[in-house]
């Protein structure tokens, strides 16, 4: 039984496990009124998400453009940070299995696929 839609990890974990592959099929709920709610609602609110995150990334440039090289900016409400992180060093792992294939071969770990949940708005 899939558990209640309420928007908690509990919830997205059970679904995962409870349908952790698809079938391939298409399940056409253009005629069902509920669900063409659900859809709209879902369209609407990613609209509403992205404008919010775009105002959030104008406000977050402000800020920094009146910090330049500061670290820290203090507010009556709080602070911000903006900081350097330490420089590092990463394993180019294409370029190494490429010169060294059969190091897959020994070091591989099989990784299981999952299902992603994408959206797509029809014009």
């Amino acid at each position: 039984m899939a558990p209640p839609a309420d928007g908690s990890e509990s919830a997205a974990l059970a679904l995962k496990a409870l349908w952790p592959r698809d079938s391939g099929t298409v399940l056409d709920l253009a005629d069902d009124l509920e669900y063409g709610g659900v859809f709209a609602d879902l369209l609407a609110l990613r609209q509403t998400i992205a404008e919010a995150e775009q105002q959030q990334e104008i406000l977050r440039q402000r800020i920094q453009q009146r910090m330049g090289e500061a670290t820290v900016a203090r507010f009556d409400g709080g602070e911000v940070r903006w900081k350097r992180s330490k420089d590092g060093t990463a394993l180019d792992v294409d370029r190494l299995l490429a010169d060294h294939p059969e190091l897959l071969t020994t070091y591989g770990v099989p990784k299981a696929g999952t299902r992603r949940f994408t959206v797509k708005e029809l014009p």
